[in-house]
């Protein structure tokens, strides 16, 4: 970073205009001619910034550009029946969803013409998906609430990944050239799961609740971050350079994915114990599961490992003790994530991806003003408190 030093700088209203001249002097203060011919290119010869020619602005303002579009359209019929202590609720939802994403490149020439070497990629998408659901809930009893689920539903790729875009960051270290590229895929297709869920809810008299219940989740086109890397790579980037080494990442779709996994559930305000322990109360919850995805590009490949699936750890819970009484509140939140996959590396499974467990400790407290117009409320929030850092 270079920092430029101009004159009466600390003078805002003592000779203003000579501030201005200096400052876009040391600058970038391109002619008025080249502003209307597009070009940023500098006037000053000591000029702060890079002198910017036609192409070298084209390249940074189309080749790294891109439009996207999306439009989804959507319908669904739903209808509940109830027969004694048992409701059923169905339902039906059909999307249709279509997207379409324009890249632009430029096309080699010897005289550069931004109108005529303007190349424009476009990528379309569409597809649609029929969504039925079925809920049963079955009231065993006044404490006692049976549930059955099945249903279908769709998760879409993050609209800024569906760029036909490639980011490329250059570094040089101990005189090697290497280079990060990370590209976006507008062949990306949502994933899709089926969801089989059972749970069993039963209430306390004194206002607690305590549930386990079950899950099985089959999920296609699952997305993950697919990483490779490049060495001695001669001219990539259309530069005459030769790359040591050059690391790429995309998002892509994998094939079949399960989850399979127990939810387990306590909620207890002590309200039954004699003052001022009454004031006290626990929420807990863990969830055990097992998991496994087929990823195309190793699917038969010996040397892979069996992926879990993507960021799903085998061990979840959060222990939740509080406080509560007249206007102040406070919790305790202990949560603990076990390790997970993040992302697969194409040149060795030894480079995979993976966060390691992690244990965070967070603090919310509140007090509100009953007593002042308005009730206003003082809020405290402090996040990992411990520090616990992320490991990758």
């Amino acid at each position: 970073m270079q920092t430029v030093q101009v004159g009466n700088g600390l003078m805002p209203f003592a000779n203003t205009q000579a501030m201005v001249a200096d400052f876009l002097g040391d600058l970038c203060n391109p002619s008025t001619e080249q502003r209307f011919a597009g070009e940023r290119r500098c006037r000053a010869s000591n000029a702060v910034y890079e002198r910017v020619g036609a192409e070298d602005l084209a390249i940074a303002d189309i080749e790294d550009d891109s439009e996207n579009a999306e439009a989804i359209y959507a319908g669904f019929a739903m209808a509940s029946v109830e027969v004694g202590a048992l409701t059923a609720l169905g339902g039906l939802r059909v999307e249709h969803t279509s997207t379409e994403t324009d890249r632009f490149q430029l096309r080699e020439d010897e005289e550069f013409d931004p109108e005529e070497d303007v190349v424009r990629q476009t990528f379309e998408n569409a597809y649609t998906n029929v969504l039925p659901s079925l809920h049963l809930t079955l009231q065993a009893t006044e404490a006692l609430q049976l549930r059955a689920a099945w249903s279908n539903t769709i998760g879409r790729p993050e609209y800024d990944d569906l760029g036909a875009f490639s980011e490329v960051e250059i570094v040089e270290e101990g005189g090697n050239l290497l280079a990060s590229v990370n590209e976006g895929n507008p062949t990306l297709d949502p994933f899709t799961a089926m969801n089989f869920d059972l749970a069993a809810e039963y209430y306390f008299p004194n206002g607690g609740l305590a549930s386990v219940g079950g899950f099985h989740k089959r999920i296609d086109n699952a997305i993950y971050t697919f990483s490779s890397e490049q060495r001695n790579v001669q001219d990539p980037f259309g530069q005459g350079r030769t790359f040591d080494r050059i690391s790429r990442s995309q998002l892509r779709n994998a094939d079949l994915g399960t989850v399979t996994g127990v939810e387990i559930a306590y909620q207890q305000p002590f309200t039954f114990l004699p003052e001022p322990f009454n004031a006290l109360g626990l929420n807990a919850n863990t969830t055990l599961t097992t998991s496994d995805v087929d990823v195309p590009e190793y699917e038969d490949s010996p040397a892979r490992p069996d992926y879990s699936f993507f960021q799903q750890s085998d061990l979840v819970y959060n222990i939740i003790p509080y406080v509560q009484t007249g206007g102040f509140e406070a919790r305790v939140a202990i949560n603990y994530q076990g390790e997970y996959l993040e992302g697969i590396d194409g040149s060795s499974p030894l480079e995979d991806e993976y966060v390691g467990d992690r244990t965070t400790v967070d603090i919310n407290a509140t007090y509100q003003f009953q007593s002042v117009l308005g009730e206003p409320e003082l809020l405290l929030q402090v996040q990992n408190i411990t520090n616990e850092p992320e490991v990758f």
